[in-house]
């Protein structure tokens, strides 16, 4: 054969030694591999917790005996011993998280084989929402009356520094507004226009709603009986 044929032996010997020597330079050192390997969420205060899965893989041995914890109250993890391969479901509870960005850490630590740890970031946006006080009225008059007025509630946000501009609409003819928009912190007047009431027992809502949040938009309840002076019935 020629000179050629040499060259071309050589350069593949070649190659082939230096693929050896890569695959036994890779680490062994056992893994624990979250995926994702972070979590976000946008929630506000009083919503339906937001929730997501994580798997737990392992490399370069089968199987590791680890720990899972939390360092928030707001984040539900299955807290305890657990092996992986494994998963989890992790929830978000934003009940009175204050507005902003919220942290927390998922930590895996592992207890067979020890000496690994890795931790998965959490972080949750929580927006501002509308609340009202109070949220619920009741009256009763006789039918000879023709208002009931100084009436109001509140609307406040659980930003305690930022303001936030709403509409106000009443969504009965009996419901008299004083204003239809406000800023927070605000309160809003309203009287009950006994003239346009029509029936004697009727409910009617107040609806507030604003751009700037991140809650649907809120109402306040009014129920309102109506009697008559002489029987009361």
């Amino acid at each position: 054969r020629g000179l050629g044929d040499v060259y071309k032996r050589q350069l593949v010997i070649m190659l082939t030694a230096v693929g050896c020597s890569e695959s036994a330079n890779e680490p062994t050192t056992p893994m624990l591999v979250p995926q994702p390997t972070s979590l976000e969420f946008e929630a506000y205060s009083g919503s339906l917790a937001p929730n997501a899965y994580v798997k737990v893989l392992t490399r370069n041995i089968d199987s590791i005996a680890y720990r899972l914890s939390a360092d928030q109250t707001w984040l539900d993890v299955p807290i305890g011993n657990r092996i992986a391969p494994d998963s989890f479901f992790v929830k978000v509870f934003p009940t009175n998280m204050i507005p902003g960005v919220n942290t927390a850490t998922i930590t895996l630590q592992s207890t067979n084989p020890v000496g690994i740890t890795r931790t998965v970031p959490v972080t949750v946006d929580i927006g501002p929402v509308l609340q009202l006080s109070p949220r619920y009225f009741s009256f009763e008059a006789t039918r000879e009356s023709t208002a009931i007025s100084g009436l109001y509630f509140l609307v406040t946000t659980n930003d305690p520094v930022a303001e936030f501009d709403f509409s106000v609409e009443s969504l009965a003819p009996w419901i008299a507004l004083d204003s239809d928009t406000g800023t927070t912190p605000d309160t809003i007047f309203f009287n009950i226009d006994l003239t346009q009431a029509t029936t004697r027992d009727q409910v009617g809502l107040i609806r507030i709603s604003s751009v700037d949040v991140t809650n649907p938009p809120q109402s306040v309840t009014c129920s309102l009986s109506v009697f008559s002076w002489l029987s009361q019935t």
